[in-house]
């Protein structure tokens, strides 16, 4: 199965994979070559995909969806984006606010993030400082715990 992860309205990364565990609003989704069509909201967290050669991969995901389709005629804007998919074929899409791929987070760097934002949302003295703070918390966190998701 194609795995397309995607910031925005650009392809972050791009795998073939035989699985994909996915963290969604009501606890992890293991996805197979093959599953059945649908769609789910992703909540923050880390995304493991198998790939072919049976490696593991992370990706701290922030907020999103991921469709599962197969053979099904995309729109031509996300052709544009992803490509015509062979007939057949099992594709997920992955739509995030932000992705990184755990072997490019420094596991000292997050935790002084998520420290740095626990602090900074102590200090909130306004609603609106107080919720930018609490996104800034959850986004630091993430990336935190996903360092620890799987050996480097």
């Amino acid at each position: 199965m194609k795995v397309y992860v995607m910031i925005k309205t650009e392809i972050f990364k791009v795998y073939d994979a035989n699985q994909v565990i996915l963290p969604t609003q009501t606890g992890l989704l293991g996805v197979l070559d093959n599953h059945g069509s649908f769609m789910v909201a992703l909540q923050n967290g880390t995304m493991l995909v198998q790939e072919k050669d049976n490696d593991w991969v992370g990706v701290a995901i922030l907020e999103g969806g991921a469709l599962l389709v197969k053979d099904y005629p995309f729109e031509k804007n996300v052709i544009e984006l992803v490509g015509q998919p062979p007939i057949g074929s099992t594709c997920l899409l992955i739509l995030v606010d932000n992705a990184k791929s755990t072997k490019d987070l420094d596991p000292i760097q997050t935790k002084e993030a998520y420290e740095l934002a626990k602090i900074q949302l102590a200090k909130a003295d306004s609603k609106k400082n107080f919720l930018l703070a609490e996104r800034a918390v959850k986004r630091t966190r993430t990336f935190y715990q996903a360092t620890k998701t799987l050996p480097q």
